[in-house]
């Protein structure tokens, strides 16, 4: 049997590709059960060339996050209407928590997987041979006129029992130029329940860690077959558990890998001792969700942790001459116009290297969704149209307090006072 997995059509800034690596850890398993599986990719190839490839697949499967729906539901049409036989299997955060309103709005779909990938896909593959689905865990499926919802599947707790991605099958070098690096995730699972984030729930809540040597052994197999240097840990939070960061930076130093690395952090994790062992092992960056400069805000999204925290975990960073990448969220529905300029002021006095400032977004499995009527918060039109076809920030959710404009105008004024606080800097220097 022949799986085709695609990725779909992604808005991105010029020069910043990122290779899909969910879809690549699913290529991985099927392949590793004897599965003749391809990869193509939107970013690098055009829609006819992915139509032909999709044209002699008996599966074909499109990955779905929410900036890239739209595309994929489109790609997904057009292959149906292409090879009307095989089945098409989305999966991806977007499609798992809404699974039933894609089948039902979108007839040349069969298949959702819901939440982890690789385990369900090699059942599902197998499943298709003898034509019986409804004993395939973590599925919504449409059988006979009818939508069914298989039970959920467990998530996987040994991920070191997981191959590496198959970045093989796609030609890894067109990701790994300019600002972009491979990327290597160590573990699953977020604790947190932060109301904007589907993270734990699509994830799950307990976390599940690589060991450090199979970090490590993923991390020296791309170095030497790519001779790349440069790396990033895609973790929603790297150091989720500090001990196992310590364990995978003792790692790399003891194997003298000779790298720099970036990655996600929560401040509420950061110390003296793990930066130090961070900085020896190769850190040079980190993304640190401030999300807020409103104490109030930080509470009323659950974020649990404290202003303070902020600035001694960016302090910190300094110290240890590790670059600080901050990002904040604009447009929280307890926020007035003053509020969220309290937070662009919070943020420049944190002095970081780069700043990220972001307009609130309303997905799917968050609690932010759960409670948007109670919260009285009012998506633009089409909303997913609008993002899918830039690159750069756009106000998407209007609330009680800000209006699509005043969130514009928001933003300028961050962008505003990020570029006075770099023209102050070059005239210090």
């Amino acid at each position: 049997m022949k799986v085709y997995l695609v990725n779909p059509p992604l808005a991105t800034h010029e020069g910043l590709h990122f290779m899909p690596l969910g879809l690549a850890y699913i290529a991985a398993a099927l392949r590793k059960e004897g599965v003749d599986v391809s990869m193509s990719d939107s970013q690098f190839q055009e829609k006819e060339q992915i139509l032909r490839s999709a044209s002699d697949a008996d599966v074909v499967g499109i990955t779905c996050m929410s900036c890239t729906s739209l595309g994929a539901l489109r790609l997904a049409h057009d292959i149906k209407r292409t090879n009307p036989t095989a089945p098409i299997i989305m999966g991806g955060p977007h499609v798992t928590f809404t699974d039933t309103e894609i089948l039902h709005q979108h007839p040349y779909i069969d298949i959702i997987v819901r939440h982890e990938g690789e385990h369900t896909m090699v059942e599902v593959v197998r499943a298709l041979g003898t034509k019986t689905l409804s004993d395939v865990k973590g599925i919504t499926y449409r059988e006979g006129g009818r939508i069914k919802y298989n039970p959920e599947r467990p998530f996987i707790q040994n991920l070191d029992s997981l191959p590496f991605p198959a970045r093989d099958l796609l030609n890894a070098e067109q990701y790994y130029t300019g600002n972009s690096m491979p990327r290597i995730i160590s573990g699953r699972g977020c604790p947190h329940m932060c109301i904007f984030c589907s993270a734990s729930s699509m994830w799950g809540r307990h976390v599940r860690l690589r060991s450090p040597e199979n970090v490590v052994d993923e991390i020296e197999q791309v170095k030497e077959t790519y001779k790349i240097s440069l790396f990033g840990f895609d973790d929603d939070t790297f150091t989720i558990v500090p001990d196992h960061a310590v364990g995978i930076c003792e790692e790399i130093v003891k194997r003298g890998l000779d790298i720099q690395w970036g990655c996600n952090v929560r401040v509420d994790t950061l110390t003296e001792d793990l930066l130090q062992i961070m900085k020896k092992a190769g850190c040079f960056s980190f993304f640190v969700g401030v999300e807020s400069g409103n104490q109030k805000t930080l509470n009323f999204m659950n974020k649990k942790i404290t202003l303070q925290q902020i600035r001694k975990a960016v302090d910190l960073a300094k110290k240890h001459s590790i670059k600080t990448v901050l990002s904040c969220i604009l447009g929280f529905p307890n926020e007035t116009y003053a509020d969220v300029q309290k937070t662009i002021d919070f943020m420049i006095s944190l002095e970081g290297d780069r700043y990220l400032f972001n307009f609130l977004m309303v997905y799917p499995g968050t609690e932010l969704e759960r409670r948007q009527k109670e919260l009285k918060l009012n998506p633009i039109d089409n909303v997913w149209e609008k993002v899918e076809k830039t690159p750069f920030q756009i106000p998407a959710v209007e609330t009680e307090h800000l209006s699509i404009k005043e969130l514009s105008r928001l933003y300028f004024q961050a962008v505003s006072k990020v570029r006075q606080l770099r023209e102050n800097k070059e005239a210090e220097e």
